[in-house]
């Protein structure tokens, strides 16, 4: 439901094309799937899929984060455990990358970043994000 809820916010901010950020898992093929459907039913393109490894290192994360800084699309769905997350978006701030011009949109999973660390300066990389609550 909540990569439908996704697609439709998408949708009404006319956007065409996302970026899929997620946590290299077992379960990232079945996410990846439901993802697809929703999206494909509003005619939005999912140009890249970056999957991640929990245990990937700042400077792994670092070397993706500039490849996707080289391509058109700045609108990314992030889909990952807090701790990978708040790593990421670290380097994300740091890149410019949460600036006007992106959009960052955080499923259930990762919106509990928000609650989950203790840092000022986490919350405050966040700032301009869009989240969504599951029901």
């Amino acid at each position: 439901m909540q990569f439908e809820a996704i697609a439709a916010l998408a949708e009404s901010f006319e956007w065409k094309t996302i970026i899929f950020k997620c946590e290299d898992t077992e379960y990232r093929s079945g996410v990846i799937s439901y993802l697809f459907k929703s999206f494909q039913e509003k005619s939005i393109q999912i140009d890249y899929i970056s999957s991640l490894p929990s245990t990937d290192n700042d400077d792994g994360i670092l070397e993706e984060l500039h490849k996707l800084r080289k391509m058109q699309t700045t609108i990314f769905v992030l889909h990952m455990a807090p701790s990978l997350a708040s790593r990421l978006v670290s380097s994300t701030k740091s890149l410019g990358m949460m600036k006007k011009g992106y959009a960052w949109i955080l499923t259930d999973k990762t919106r509990n970043l928000l609650h989950s660390v203790d840092s000022e300066e986490h919350v405050q990389s966040m700032q301009g994000s869009l989240a969504h609550k599951g029901i």
